[in-house]
C-alpha cells in the first residue's frame, strides 16, 4: 500500500502530528514483528527490567505475579 499516513494526537500536550510510513519504517517494523514472534514462541519469559516506570504500567501485575 502506497502513501500510508496517520495522525497522532497528544491531548495532554495539545499537539497533533501527521505521520507518513516510509520504506525504512517498513523494514524496522518487519524486524520488530520477527522479534515479537521469537518472544511469543519462547518457552521462558524475558527477564524483568525493574525500572521506575514498571510501577505505573498496566502490565505490572502480569510481570510481577510470581514475586
Amino acid at each position: 500500500i502506497e502513501g500510508v499516513t496517520g495522525l497522532l494526537e497528544y491531548p495532554t500536550l495539545r499537539e497533533t502530528k501527521n505521520i507518513t510510513l516510509m520504506e525504512t519504517d517498513r523494514v524496522y517494523l518487519g524486524q520488530v514483528i520477527i522479534q515479537i514472534k521469537e518472544i511469543a514462541e519462547n518457552e521462558q519469559c524475558p527477564p524483568l527490567l525493574h525500572t521506575k516506570i514498571c510501577k505505573s504500567c498496566s502490565y505490572y501485575d502480569f510481570c510481577y505475579c510470581t514475586e
